[in-house]
Order: structure tokens, then sequence, then C-alpha cells
């Protein structure tokens, strides 16, 4: 039980070392966040065992995969509760993705709910197809996938309800307005994200 609430706190920890823009020695600390979560997701499924290090390469790849595109406009609109569009960068998976939210509806905050869980997707799927491969349990993996999806924005509503609550040093000395609630909303999906791959799920679905 301690190792599974420390574990969730590193993911935790992780996700928002992942979010912000720190260096060391010039070093962006968001790409050793993402390798470590692809360990953590592996020792969460295998404990400590010689496969752990193999698997947990692998799942940092797939990981580190997901995260390439962002995801910013989206958190922003549930933040600060009005609508943002688009970067003029904005990628491939960025415009297909708004094209698919904003058929379900005109308004920008479901619209910007929905565009969430879609990323969210696009993020986990390469890490779970990968899990479910090698180790099975179809039904088990895919509540925790669709977990992990609807709680990408419900995390950031949390978020910005904790805006005014002070998390140092997790955050800049002065953080923009909003920027509180970004990173609690990734502390918040962080320890969803380790209590979701420490859920017994296989015992409760016997």
């Amino acid at each position: 039980m301690e190792t599974a609430l420390i574990v969730t706190f590193l993911f935790a920890l992780c996700n928002r070392v992942r979010g912000a823009d720190w260096y060391f020695v010039g070093l962006p600390l968001s790409g050793l966040a993402k390798a470590l979560t692809g360990f953590l997701i592996a020792f969460s499924i295998l404990g400590w065992r010689m496969g752990t290090v193999w698997h947990g390469i692998l799942l940092a790849f797939f990981y580190w995969f997901g995260t390439i595109y962002g995801w910013g406009p989206w958190i922003g609109a549930i933040v600060d509760r009005k609508p943002r569009e688009l970067p003029a960068d904005a990628g491939p998976d960025m415009v297909l993705i708004d094209w698919i939210a904003s058929r379900f509806t005109r308004s920008y905050l479901v619209y910007s709910y929905a565009a969430l869980m879609i990323r969210a997707a696009l993020l986990w799927v390469f890490v779970f197809g990968w899990i479910a491969f090698q180790f099975g349990g179809i039904l088990e993996n895919g509540i925790r996938f669709t977990m992990l999806c609807i709680m990408f924005p419900v995390s950031f509503t949390i978020g910005r309800t904790l805006n005014g609550v002070s998390l140092p040093p997790l955050v800049k000395k002065s953080p923009r307005k909003g920027e509180m609630a970004w990173a609690w909303g990734e502390l918040v999906y962080g320890l969803i994200t380790g209590v979701v791959f420490f859920l017994p799920l296989r015992y409760i679905l016997q």
C-alpha cells in the first residue's frame, strides 16, 4: 500500500514537471519526467522485475510519442472559461480533433471537453495498446483507457476550483492568471493516472 501511494505521488509530480517549462543545466526536465512516467507505468504492472526496465523503456517511448502534439487551447478554454482559437501552427492532429469535437456542439466548453477527451485517447492509445498486446486484459485496460480519457478535462476543472490555492514550488514565483489552475490540473491528472493504474480491476472484473 505504501509503495502504491509513493508511486501515485510520483505520477502526479512527473505530470506537473512534464507540463512545466523547467530546465536543469540546459536540459528540459519534461523529457526526464516522460521517461520516468513510462517506468512508473511498467512498475505498476510488473512490480520490481527484470522485465520492468525493458517494458519501461518501450512505455516511455509510447508515452513520449503521445505527448508530441499539444492540447493547450482546450485546457485554456476550460481554465479561463472563454473560447480559445487554435494556434496558427496547429498540427494536423489538432485540426482533426477540432473538426471532430466541433461536430458535437456549439458550446465552447462542451467542445473543449470533447476535444481533450479525444486528445487523451491519442495520448494513451499506444501505451494501452502495448499493455493489452503484451499482458492481455482488453476489457480491464479498455476501462483504464476510458477513465483516463474522461478525467483529462475533469482534472483541469478541478484545477480551476483550486486556482486560488498557492502551490510552491511547483509553479513560478509570479504565475500568470490561470497558471495555478494549470499546475493543479496537471497534479490532479497525475494522481488520477496513478490511481487508475493501481486499481485492481482484474480482480473486480472476475
